[in-house]
């Protein structure tokens, strides 16, 4: 049994991948849409229709990667 931080997992995942929050990493390429919310925060809308927050720590990085 291993024990890894989310943040030392991120860096080690291929570049498609984006952490969206405390405790979730996203392939960008499963990303279908973008939504704003209040307080700086995101929906990010998958394929198969998840919706998940992106939390506004973590926003930036995911907008970069998406090349907003």
């Amino acid at each position: 049994f291993l024990r890894h931080t989310l943040s030392s997992l991120a860096r080690e995942l291929p570049a498609d991948f984006v952490r969206i929050n405390r405790s979730q990493i996203v392939n960008t390429a499963s990303i279908r849409e973008l939504k704003p919310k209040s307080h700086g925060d995101c929906i990010v809308t998958l394929r198969d229709g998840t919706e998940l927050v992106v939390t506004r720590n973590h926003r930036l990085a995911l907008k970069r990667k998406l090349d907003f």
